[in-house]
């Protein structure tokens, strides 16, 4: 029971953080924004300890407190493709996963 696998989906959704994104000048600052992310991963079917698990918690955190100290980004889909690279490399079990 303890080798079998299955995708597992895990939904973060309504996160809001601050962030300086934009193309307009007011938008040098600070703004708040939402974010929903959903993640496919593969893992244990029958998960015994926490590590088995997809410690989503990571992701939320860099959400909240990462985002908003990065500089000043153009696009908005610049900002999310770093949010994926850390998704990806934060547990290599995500297969997919989009905003």
């Amino acid at each position: 029971m303890g080798t079998q696998v299955m995708i597992w989906t895990i939904e973060i959704e309504d996160t809001e953080t601050r962030s300086r994104v934009g193309i307009w000048e007011y938008e040098r600052e600070p703004q708040p924004i939402r974010t929903r992310i959903s993640m496919h991963a593969i893992a244990p079917a029958f998960p015994q300890k926490i590590q088995d698990c997809l410690n989503y918690e990571l992701v939320c955190r860099w959400i909240s407190n990462e985002w908003p100290k990065k500089p000043h980004t153009l696009l908005l889909e610049t900002r999310l493709r770093k949010l994926m690279d850390f998704v990806f490399n934060f547990d290599a079990r995500i297969e997919i996963a989009f905003p």
